[in-house]
């Protein structure tokens, strides 16, 4: 599994936070803030296959030439390969989880889009827009003691 700091990846307006990364898979946390404009996202093709599984409503994906919404507690597949892109309607906020197999997404997310790492992570993270969007608000790099974990048990 990866270690230190937390990293987060802005591609085409969305951010990507890695959540964990071993072997055979990735996992992101994506968020979508709210444009009053909308967005979609380039056509993008890789070798990765990509699990989208929806937290709250607000984006949509392409694949195959048909558009999907992402929806909360719904799962959809896409394969290696398969051109595919990301939309997400004027008003509307989106966040979804994306596991990637084989692990090694975030090269790719590194190529073509913006990374960052822990300190600007967390201003990103305590942005009302991203807290009501199911985004974590705690300080991702602090230590808890062993008496604490104890009495969280």
């Amino acid at each position: 599994m990866r270690g230190g700091p937390p990293i987060l990846y802005w591609v085409c307006g969305m951010r990507f936070l890695i959540v964990m990364s071993a072997p055979s898979i990735s996992l992101f946390s994506v968020v979508v803030p709210v444009s009053p404009h909308g967005a979609e996202t380039v056509e993008m093709r890789h070798g990765w296959d990509l699990i989208v599984t929806g937290v709250q409503y607000g984006s949509e994906v392409r694949v195959g030439g048909q558009w999907y919404p992402i929806e909360p507690g719904k799962t959809l597949c896409v394969p290696r390969q398969t051109p595919h892109a990301f939309r997400h309607p004027a008003g509307l906020r989106g966040h979804f989880y994306v596991a990637s197999r084989p692990a090694g997404l975030e090269l790719y997310l590194e190529k073509i889009g913006k990374k960052e790492i822990a300190t600007d992570v967390l201003k990103v993270m305590q942005d009302p827009e991203l807290r009501e969007a199911g985004g974590p608000v705690e300080n991702l790099n602090a230590e808890t003691t062993a008496e604490e974990r104890k009495e969280s048990e």
